[in-house]
């Protein structure tokens, strides 16, 4: 309701919203397609908190996010 509310607000804006990560795949996945069907321009996904970096540094940032890219 908020994305069609903010929609019609701003029907020429960009519409970013993020998919929480708490959620099961499944959930995430029906949510995202409600908010596309919304009026979402842009699904945008969380991390989880799984993923721990064996490396320091920049190698260790690519280990960290790979689970979210993925």
């Amino acid at each position: 309701a908020l994305t069609q509310a903010t929609r019609q607000l701003l029907p020429h804006v960009t519409l970013s919203v993020t998919v929480p990560h708490i959620l099961t795949l499944d959930q995430q996945v029906q949510l995202a397609e409600a908010l596309v069907q919304a009026g979402a321009d842009i699904i945008q996904t969380e991390g989880g908190t799984s993923s721990a970096p064996t490396h320091a540094g920049t190698l260790g940032l690519m280990e960290k996010a790979a689970p979210t890219l993925a």
